[in-house]
């Protein structure tokens, strides 16, 4: 085909043609109106675990849900180092730590200056959980670790929006 010659898949109908991208274009649109927020793009989050794989994982579900900062620390002199650098707006702590426990690094992380995060404790087992403990540390909440993700994306987008 030439420059002068019609195009005959067009002319035949240019819907044909327009239609994939259209139809993109909309998926897009919706996904973004319906199930994620403009302020899940400006919103970082920090992911503090030892296990990297469970760390891989909630990062993949928070991403699936819109929010796009996200950091990941397998250890507290590491994820001390990123609260000092980016601010984040949740931390996602495991209080089964190594070095030291999540209830210590959640004091650390709030009492470093012109901090304003909210901190979430994350529990492996039900028998570590210690509510009174996460609290007084400066916990928001404390959730157990489970592969469901739903109360997570549920508790991390209320946060977010509060």
């Amino acid at each position: 085909m030439t420059k002068n010659q019609p195009n005959r898949e067009v002319e035949k109908g240019h819907c044909a043609v327009l239609w994939p991208l259209y139809n993109k274009t909309m998926n897009f649109y919706n996904r973004i109106h319906s199930k994620w927020r403009w302020s899940h793009f400006l919103n970082k989050i920090l992911i503090v675990d030892a296990n990297e794989f469970d760390c891989v994982e909630m990062s993949c579900v928070l991403n699936q849900n819109g929010y796009t900062h996200i950091s990941v620390a397998t250890n507290p002199k590491e994820a001390l180092s990123i609260a000092k650098e980016q601010n984040p707006d949740l931390i996602l702590i495991n209080v089964d730590l190594e070095a030291i426990d999540g209830f210590e690094l959640t004091k650390q992380i709030l009492s470093l200056e012109n901090n304003h995060s909210k901190v979430v404790h994350i529990a492996n087992d039900v028998r570590h959980i210690n509510l009174a403990k996460s609290k007084s540390s400066g916990a928001i909440d404390l959730l157990v670790k489970t592969r469901n993700f739903d109360y997570l994306s549920r508790t991390v987008h209320d946060l977010i929006e509060s």
